[in-house]
């Protein structure tokens, strides 16, 4: 069987890992697919960094997975396994940006669509 996962953020990755262990566990072929806000949650836990490269991260990521695992081991038990700073080693140059590298869209906050802007204004927490 051909199974494409999607993978979004908020909360998603839990369920995605038990979704992978299942469906590697049927044997079946699988293809992934992950959101902007999904690779921004996953960067956000692992670096700080939400600006990682989604197709970069996922492809070193599972990568990594696919030549390191153990006979029979499941996403979710080797990320658990394999110590946190051997994955931020794997992904340490994707967090660094040069000035040259950055585009406007690099100032944008997740969920908003325009770069942030200060405004200030009268009140009470104004300083």
């Amino acid at each position: 069987m051909h199974v494409f996962l999607g993978i979004t953020g908020a909360s998603g990755a839990p369920y995605a890992a038990r979704l992978l262990e299942a469906l590697s566990a049927a044997d079946c072929e699988i293809g992934v697919c992950a959101s902007s806000a999904g690779v921004e949650v996953l960067a956000t836990e692992l670096y700080g960094n939400a600006a990682l490269s989604r197709d970069e991260t996922l492809t070193r990521l599972l990568e990594l997975y696919a030549t390191e695992k153990q006979s029979g081991e499941t996403p979710d038990d080797y990320f658990a396994r394999v110590p946190l700073a051997h994955v931020q080693a794997l992904l340490a140059d994707l967090t660094e940006m040069s000035e040259a590298e950055a585009t406007p869209d690099d100032f944008i906050d997740l969920g908003e669509k325009q770069s942030f802007e200060v405004v200030l204004q009268e009140g009470e927490c104004a300083a």
